[in-house]
């Protein structure tokens, strides 16, 4: 995604690019994965702004995201 690191420039997308922007940042930030980063994303406050999400609810919805991961890799553990 083209702009996922300027979702505010992504016109028709800004959505889908802010969206894609805190995922990564998730991503890097818990290890699920990695998108090639050596550091850990910073995150565009205009991401939030566009999506309505504050800054004091990223860690819930953080801790949120992680239980829901480690749901899903219990359930393929035990298959």
């Amino acid at each position: 995604m083209q702009y996922h690191y300027r979702p505010n420039q992504a016109s028709e997308f800004m959505h889908m690019a802010s969206a894609v922007h805190i995922t990564d940042a998730w991503v890097n930030k818990h290890q699920v994965g990695t998108s090639g980063e050596r550091g850990m994303p910073v995150i565009n406050s205009q991401a939030t702004q566009i999506l309505g999400v504050k800054e004091y609810e990223m860690d819930e919805i953080w801790d949120l995201a992680v239980d829901v991961n480690n749901d899903v890799i219990k359930q393929f553990v035990q298959h």
